[in-house]
């Protein structure tokens, strides 16, 4: 039996289409798109990625679901694009800034990236800082010093 792999765009609220522009985003931009199990009303899958189609295989995947797979679009008959679910899902689609788009050797997010980044975090002495207190709460600090 094949799965169906619906694909959609994500709507802003206004209802157009998601797009991310350059710049806005560290790895990419482009159209925000969804995958739903089996049709258009089905279970979301993935949701706001840019591959679809890779990601919503390893979802499968995850989920004990192998086998064929084909996906489809609204106002489009055919289906847009067929494989194997276990094939796909070790497929990310490579976008470099100045060569072709292509399918490559899935790799797992590397953990150290974010601790090479230059930007950091300020760090908080106290969880509380910045935060006002109620005056119950102020009360109940006041009164817990004098019962000791």
């Amino acid at each position: 039996m094949t799965t169906l792999i619906w694909i959609e765009s994500v709507l802003r609220p206004d209802g157009r289409r998601w797009y991310v522009p350059k710049g806005e985003r560290i790895a990419k931009s482009g159209l925000l798109l969804r995958a739903r199990l089996g049709g258009p009303d089905g279970e979301i899958l993935c949701d706001r990625v840019f591959n679809p189609v890779c990601e919503s295989c390893r979802a499968l995947m995850a989920r004990g679901i192998i086998g064929p797979f084909e996906t489809r679009k609204s106002g489009i008959d055919y289906p847009c694009m067929s494989g194997d679910i276990e094939t796909a899902a070790g497929l990310p689609v490579k976008e470099p800034d100045d060569g072709v788009v292509h399918f490559a050797r899935w790799r797992p997010f590397d953990q150290n990236a974010l601790s090479r980044s230059p930007i950091l975090a300020p760090a908080r002495d106290r969880p509380d800082l910045g935060r006002k207190e109620s005056e119950e709460e102020t009360f109940a600090h006041e009164t817990a010093g004098e019962r000791t």
